[in-house]
């Protein structure tokens, strides 16, 4: 049977209003996260479960329960937590309102407020991604002093750990191995969009371990030091062929992390992105078990002849061509979106700029007065797509149709008309 955990993850510091705003702007979907993904029956609005429902609030709430009070120059003003689960607790065709799922966010909120009282600013449910999950965003004071250090220590931070699983404990869900004895690091996400933004490399070549010295033959003429000196180089041999794995083992490690980032990524069906993650665990077994070949291989001094396996370069040769196909459809996807976000675009702009700019709430300069321009300049979109793509959410809401829908008739209706022409 499968064990499902209970996650609560490592804790992000925001030092600045700035990074108050940029966490409030990715937990209200103002920024959207390029990992969202549309399903049916999940919403891809976030759902507020205590605090202000958008960023700029979120700010001042920060700021009001902090401001009066002294502190450093370089203090943490509040801390970021997300709760979740194993996604095999949610399953793979989990939806909003499954009794599970809602189980599961009326508790995660009620361990939140008993765990920091009134420290808790915020708690946002997000069901746009592969697993439900609340970003928790709480101010570190303790006895009217902001101390982050003391609020978030070492023994806080491993009791908030079993609190919580000991809270869902009733679900099905149990605590995580502590990191001291599993010794695995977690990936924030700022390294998953370093890795993503990053070109997929090839896969690492497994190492030329070097060859041991043939051992002298044993005789009564030769010199004991002949022999120490033998075994002296065969010693240091053995270490340098023990780092090469290592290194080569951590490679494969990021490697495969990267391929893994990039699968998530690509728009590609629920039953390839399991074929791949598939292919992806086998190959890692794969590399597991070739280091501990190696790593038998180097640690035998007087073996003249070291075997050369291909298994694991010509699997990692075929996954990465895989990746490369995903690739292309994710390309071939992208032209898709982006001539999709023109036609929203054209039909967005028939609408007045100044009733554009009061739903959007933004404030229009120059005489070429541009919405998406707007977004762009106040720094609540990154590019023309995510501004694009926040116009039209707000204009389904106000009046309840699908602009998406039309924008996809246009699109084919064109494609179809040039293919005739």
């Amino acid at each position: 049977m499968t064990t499902n955990f209970a996650v609560l993850t490592p804790i992000r510091k925001l030092k600045t209003v700035r990074d108050i705003g940029g966490a409030g702007a990715h937990n209200d979907r103002s920024r959207p996260p390029l990992n969202a993904r549309t399903v049916q029956g999940r919403s891809l609005q976030p759902r507020v479960l205590h605090g202000p429902p958008i960023s700029r609030e979120l700010v001042r709430y920060v700021r009001e329960k902090i401001y009066p009070l002294a502190r450093r120059k370089d203090a943490v003003l509040a801390v970021e937590q997300i709760m979740s689960a194993s996604p095999g607790y949610f399953g793979q065709d989990w939806r909003e309102g499954d009794p599970h799922v809602e189980i599961w966010v009326e508790k995660a909120a009620q361990w939140a407020k008993a765990t920091h009282g009134d420290n808790l600013i915020s708690l946002v449910l997000h069901l746009d991604e592969t697993n439900p999950h609340i970003h928790m965003v709480f101010v570190p004071l303790i006895e009217g002093r902001l101390c982050c250090k003391d609020y978030t220590s070492r023994k806080r931070l491993i009791g908030w750990q079993t609190s919580y699983a000991n809270s869902m404990s009733n679900f099905g869900l149990e605590r995580g191995i502590p990191a001291s004895v599993s010794k695995v690091k977690a990936t924030s996400l700022q390294d998953f969009y370093r890795v993503l933004n990053a070109p997929l490399r090839d896969a690492p070549e497994e190492p030329k371990l070097a060859p041991y010295p043939t051992r002298p033959r044993l005789s009564i003429f030769r010199p004991e030091s002949v022999m120490i000196e033998h075994e002296a180089k065969c010693q240091q041999i053995a270490v340098a062929n023990q780092v090469l794995i290592s290194n080569w083992k951590e490679e494969q490690r990021n490697w495969l992390f990267a391929v893994s980032a990039h699968a998530k990524q690509a728009k590609i069906s629920e039953m390839l992105r399991n074929q791949l993650f598939k292919a992806l665990k086998d190959q890692e077994q794969l590399v597991s078990k070739r280091g501990e070949e190696l790593a038998k291989i180097a640690l035998a001094p007087h073996k003249d002849k070291l075997d050369e396996h291909s298994l694991v370069k010509s699997e990692n040769e075929v996954l990465k061509a895989t990746v490369d196909s995903l690739r292309t459809k994710a390309v071939a996807l992208d032209k898709e979106k982006m001539m999709l976000a023109k036609n929203l675009a054209q039909m967005i702009k028939k609408e007045h700029a100044v009733k554009l700019a009061h739903l959007m709430e933004v404030s229009l300069v120059g005489g070429k007065a541009d919405i998406f321009d707007a977004l762009l300049r106040d720094g609540r979109a990154e590019n023309f797509y995510e501004a694009v793509v926040q116009v039209t959410e707000r204009i389904n809401i106000r009046d309840g149709i699908d602009l998406y829908e039309i924008a996809e008739w246009i699109g084919d209706y064109q494609q179809a008309n040039s293919g005739e022409g």
